[in-house]
């Protein structure tokens, strides 16, 4: 009987101790499980987008002519011409009656580039097409041969013509032509004298300079116009 109940009893400790191993087995898989899954896992890694270039975005063309004001002018884009000026000052009296009671000075601003102008009349835009081709041409190198705040010009034919790739006889027919079309009109009547190669030209159709400041002191000098308020003889031109 008492070898029964100790057989009993050492049964009963070896299911223990089995179980016991068997528990602290099962942890120590668990442990290594998360172990190796703790080992396992990694940043994840970024993957290298490759490079590309942006392609050339060619300038779309203007659509209406109102695109074109936010488009500088490929002509001029590069020359510091357009937008260089310069300023003039104009001396002007006042006067309260016959007595001068002070004295003003203005400034205007202008381009500081060589200019002419050209009086766009309709009457001007038909007598200029209606010229004969060498005409046209002794027409622009007049327009840009005129000097400053006058209305007289040379034309030397055999000077003319070097310069505007004709023959001398040409430019005589030239001549001829812009006389006709009273354009130009010769001072000097004898063949040979001092002024017969000088000519006024029309300042109807082109003048360098204030025309009407000119043409109003030249005609108060003989006392064919006078204008108080034009005081200005020595300004600039616009």
């Amino acid at each position: 009987m008492a070898n029964q109940s100790s057989y009993l009893i050492l049964n009963d400790l070896y299911d223990f101790i089995n179980s016991k191993f068997a528990n602290m087995a099962t942890k120590r898989t668990s442990t290594k499980k998360i172990i190796k899954k703790k080992a396992i896992k990694k940043e994840p890694v970024q993957k290298k987008i490759p490079s590309v270039k942006p392609k050339a975005v060619k300038a779309e063309a203007p659509r209406s002519i109102f695109d074109l004001s936010y488009i500088l002018n490929p002509l001029v884009a590069n020359n510091e011409a357009v937008v260089k000026s310069s300023l003039s000052s104009t001396d002007l009296d006042i006067k309260q009656g016959s007595q001068a009671s002070g004295h003003v000075k203005t400034w205007s601003e202008h381009d500081e580039g060589n200019h002419l102008k050209l009086f766009l009349d309709a009457s001007n835009k038909n007598s200029i097409f209606k010229l004969s081709p060498r005409a046209m041409t002794l027409y622009v190198w007049i327009l840009y041969t005129l000097s400053h705040k006058t209305d007289i010009i040379t034309i030397e034919p055999k000077e003319v013509s070097s310069e505007i790739a004709m023959t001398e006889n040409t430019v005589r027919l030239a001549i001829k032509d812009m006389e006709e079309a009273k354009l130009i009109y010769r001072i000097g009547i004898t063949r040979g004298a001092e002024l017969y190669h000088d000519f006024y030209v029309n300042s109807l159709f082109m003048f360098r300079g204030r025309r009407f400041h000119y043409y109003r002191r030249f005609l108060a000098k003989y006392k064919m116009y006078r204008n108080d308020q034009d005081r200005d003889a020595d300004s600039e031109e616009d």
